[in-house]
């Protein structure tokens, strides 16, 4: 009975780490995004007033936009928008990066507590089958040494 209870737990360990890789990857996505942002936003610091871009609305669809002004809106959250410059806002891209990694090494640190919590299972359950065969063995060498 310990060997499927231990199975069991190995079991949703294993599904916690998956769960906790995805998170990695996903996190990894976005911090790739933000960095990519945060290089077009640098790259714009270049351009003057009346150059023309490509804006990108999304999803691989660009515009062509004359700069009017540097300024920049960004969303801080609820729907609120607010006007900065472009230091401002490479700024907030890099502390929202900074989270993102401090997450990340979080979920990283879990994931290596779940890895260790595995192994110390596995090394118990064949330690005890180790024990159990040794104990048979030891049976059956008695019960020929009697015949």
């Amino acid at each position: 009975m310990e060997q499927q209870e231990t199975l069991i737990k190995i079991q949703m360990i294993q599904q916690e780490a998956s769960q906790l890789e995805q998170k990695v990857q996903l996190i990894d996505e976005q911090i790739q995004e933000m960095q990519a942002i945060k290089a077009s936003i640098q790259e714009l610091k270049a351009k003057k007033k009346g150059d023309e871009i490509l804006s990108n609305l999304g999803k691989g669809i660009f515009i062509k936009t004359k700069i009017e002004s540097k300024d920049l809106f960004v969303n801080t959250g609820k729907n609120t928008i607010v006007k900065k410059d472009i230091e401002e806002t490479i700024k907030v891209l890099e502390t929202q990066i900074n989270n993102m990694m401090t997450g990340k090494n979080q979920i990283m640190g879990r994931l290596q507590e779940l890895q260790g919590e595995m192994m110390s299972m596995i090394q118990e359950a064949q330690a005890g089958q180790a024990e159990k065969a040794e104990k048979k063995s030891e049976k059956d060498k008695s019960a020929k040494k009697k015949k």
